[in-house]
C-alpha cells in the first residue's frame, strides 16, 4: 500500500548565476555564464517495509548478507532527497545583413540521489547510498544554427547538434537488499575471473556481491552513446496584396518553440523565413531531420540479469557460484531503441523529409 510521509516537504530549487557578456566585434556578440543549481527536499518512493534489512555496511559500500523480502510492500512517499548541478553555458551570436549564426554550448555535472517521484532507492535504511550522476547529468551539449537569406525570398537554415551519453544504472536485476524492487547494483569484483563476475568497460562487475565485501558500483556508472544530428530547413515565401509597413507578417520556423533555453543573453537565431512586404504570404517549406542518417541509439539496458539459457557464442560467459556456465541476458549494455527528443530521429526512421506550407495574414 501507498502513504505519504508525517515529515512530506514541497520540493525546493535554489540557482546562483554569474556571468559575462562581451561584444567580440561590431555584429557579433557572446556570453559565458556560470550556473549552479541546488535541490533540497526532491521526491522519492521508499519502500518502508524493508528498512529494518541492514545488509549494506556503510563504511565499506558492501552487502553483507542476504535479507528477506517484506511480506508486504509499504511505499512510502518522502522529501528527502537532494541534487546539486554545475553549469558553464557558452553562447555566440553573429547577425549580418544577409545571414546570422547562433551557437549554443553547455557543460555541466550534476548529481543526485532521486530521479523523480517514483524513484525507489535501492537500500531502504539509506537513500543517500544512491548519490550518483543524476539521470539529466549530460556533460557535453552543442548547437548550431545559420540562417540565410537567398535571393528571389529563399531562406536556408542548416541546424547542428551534439550531445554526450545520457548516463543510465547498472543493476543485477535480482532483489539483494530486500526491497522488491530488483535495483541492487553489482559490485567491483576482487578478481575478473571469480564466480559470477562480468568483464565490461566499466570493470569487473560481479552480480552475486552477497558477502563478498565489495565496494558497490556507483548509482548510473553507464553512459549512452553520443547523439549527432544535421538538419536543414529551407523555404520559399511569397507576396502578394498590397504593401504594408515592418516586413509582412510574422512567421516562426520549424518548431520554433524548440529553441527557449538555448538563447542566453544574447538573443536566438532570429527568425527563419525571408520577410516580404505585402499583406499576404505564402510560404513553402521543406525540413529535412537527420540529413546524415546517423545511427543514434537511445539509453542501453543496464541489467545484468545472469541467465544460463539463451548464451550466444558473441556473449562473455561467467561460472556462477554453483560452478554452471553462465551469461549476462542478450541486451546488456545495447540500446533497444532509437534516441527522442527534437533533434533525434522520428519514429519512422533515421532520415525524415517534412513538407509544409502555410499562408499568413
Amino acid at each position: 500500500f501507498y502513504s505519504v510521509d508525517p515529515h512530506f516537504h514541497a520540493s525546493n530549487d535554489m540557482e546562483a548565476a554569474i556571468g559575462v557578456d562581451r561584444q567580440l566585434a561590431k555584429r557579433i556578440t557572446s556570453n559565458v555564464t556560470y550556473l549552479y543549481t541546488q535541490g533540497v527536499h526532491q521526491y522519492f518512493t521508499n519502500n518502508i517495509g524493508a528498512i529494518s534489512n541492514a545488509n549494506v555496511n556503510p563504511t565499506t559500500g558492501s552487502y553483507t548478507g542476504a535479507v528477506t523480502e517484506p511480506a508486504e510492500n509499504n511505499l512510502q512517499y518522502q522529501s528527502e532527497g537532494i541534487y546539486r548541478e554545475h553549469q558553464i553555458i557558452a553562447t555566440m551570436n553573429a547577425r549580418y545583413r544577409h545571414f546570422s549564426v547562433f551557437s549554443y554550448y553547455a557543460y555541466s555535472n550534476a548529481k543526485a540521489d532521486t530521479d523523480g517521484v517514483t524513484y525507489v532507492p535501492s537500500v531502504a535504511s539509506n537513500p543517500g547510498l544512491d548519490y550518483g550522476r543524476a539521470g539529466f547529468d549530460v556533460h557535453n551539449r552543442f548547437f548550431m544554427m545559420g540562417n540565410f537569406q537567398l535571393p528571389w525570398q529563399v531562406s536556408l537554415a542548416p541546424m547542428l547538434y551534439a550531445a554526450s551519453g545520457t548516463p543510465f544504472n547498472i543493476t543485477t536485476g535480482t532483489d539483494l537488499t530486500g526491497n522488491n524492487q530488483f535495483n541492487a547494483r553489482p559490485t567491483y569484483a576482487a578478481s575478473c575471473t571469480e564466480a559470477n563476475t562480468v568483464v565490461t568497460k566499466y570493470g569487473c562487475l560481479d552480480a552475486d556481491p552477497v558477502g563478498t565485501n565489495e565496494r558497490i558500483v556507483p548509482y548510473d556508472l553507464g553512459t549512452g552513446p553520443i547523439n549527432v544530428g544535421l538538419n536543414l530547413r529551407l523555404s520559399k515565401v511569397i507576396g502578394f496584396g498590397p504593401k504594408v509597413q515592418g516586413g509582412g507578417p510574422g512567421g516562426g520556423g520549424h518548431g520554433g518553440g524548440g529553441f527557449h533555453g538555448l538563447t542566453g543573453n544574447n538573443g536566438g537565431p532570429g527568425r527563419l523565413d525571408a520577410s516580404v512586404p505585402r499583406k499576404y504570404n505564402l510560404t513553402f517549406m521543406v525540413f529535412g531531420s537527420n540529413l546524415l542518417n546517423t545511427d543514434n541509439r537511445g539509453t542501453p539496458n543496464g541489467t545484468i540479469g545472469l541467465t544460463s539459457t539463451n548464451c550466444s557464442s558473441g556473449q562473455p560467459l561467467v561460472t556462477s557460484s554453483t560452478g554452471a556456465a553462465e551469461c549476462p541476458q542478450q541486451f546488456f549494455l545495447k540500446s533497444q531503441s532509437l534516441a527522442g527528443g527534437f533533434f533525434g530521429p522520428s519514429t519512422s526512421g533515421n532520415r525524415s523529409l517534412f513538407l509544409e506550407t502555410r499562408f499568413n495574414f
